[in-house]
């Protein structure tokens, strides 16, 4: 398959999941998240994420450890 040939098959694969994804985010539901094009089809270029799920305590917890040795500043800033 040449290059141009997969580039305009990606296209139509591109266009036709963002037809999906607003067809799908018309009739969800209010507690269910926003569909994108990505959920339908993966492509070429999609960029491969992961989540990380992390609780505001153990957020909160991480950044007092990692800052706790670093005095904080009083006064104005000019």
């Amino acid at each position: 398959m040449t290059e141009r040939r997969k580039h305009d098959i990606e296209l139509l694969i591109e266009l036709e999941r963002n037809t999906m994804a607003l067809i799908a985010n018309v009739n969800r539901g209010k507690n269910t998240p926003p569909y994108h094009g990505k959920d339908f089809y993966k492509l070429s270029y999609d960029e491969v994420t992961e989540e990380v799920k992390t609780t505001g305590e153990a957020m909160f917890k991480t950044l007092t450890d990692r800052f706790k040795n670093i005095p904080i500043r009083k006064g104005n800033r000019g």
